[in-house]
């Protein structure tokens, strides 16, 4: 089970700085481990203007549905960082967590109407995202590999060999 929280470090009325947290529970022979594990601080810069507007990223998300791109845009220069950098610390590849970041925010313009703010923050929401990527990713990636290997071992072909069998 894995829950995912964000909590301030500030009052209530200075929303600008939260740290994002990943629970993953899991069961060990002698029962289950809990392990929290601080993803990232998100500091969210006011200049961009909808935080002074009183919007919050949940009303992005739902411009977002409603087909709004400039919204998104928006969403993207607020929450990137986030995105990028839980996919770097998963995939361990800067190249990669580029690559994952960007398919994070098309699923976001596909599903926006999905979110529901009642099960938890956008912040939540897209780090979940982009941890589903991200192991997605890892998953084909080792597939790959083992197919390789079977390839490989059904040419005849071993670690050491260069040149195709004759």
């Amino acid at each position: 089970m894995i829950q995912i929280t964000a909590s301030s470090d500030t009052p209530k009325a200075d929303w600008s700085r939260r740290k994002i947290f990943v629970l993953n529970r899991s069961k060990e022979p002698e029962g289950f481990v809990d392990t929290v594990h601080m993803v990232c601080t998100v500091a969210l810069n006011p200049a961009f203007g909808w935080a002074q507007e009183g919007r919050s990223l949940a009303a992005l998300v739902s411009r977002v549905a409603q087909g709004d791109e400039d919204c998104l845009a928006q969403l993207y220069d607020c929450t990137n960082r986030i995105v990028y950098g839980l996919a770097l610390r998963i995939l361990g590849d800067p190249t990669s967590a580029e690559d994952i970041t960007p398919e994070v925010y098309m699923q976001v313009w596909r599903t926006a109407e999905s979110y529901d703010a009642g099960r938890g923050t956008v912040e939540a929401w897209l780090v979940t995202l982009a941890r589903s990527r991200a192991i997605d990713w890892l998953r084909s990636r080792r597939a790959r590999s083992q197919e390789v290997v079977v390839r490989r071992r059904g040419l005849g072909l071993n670690a050491g060999s260069r040149s195709l069998p004759l």
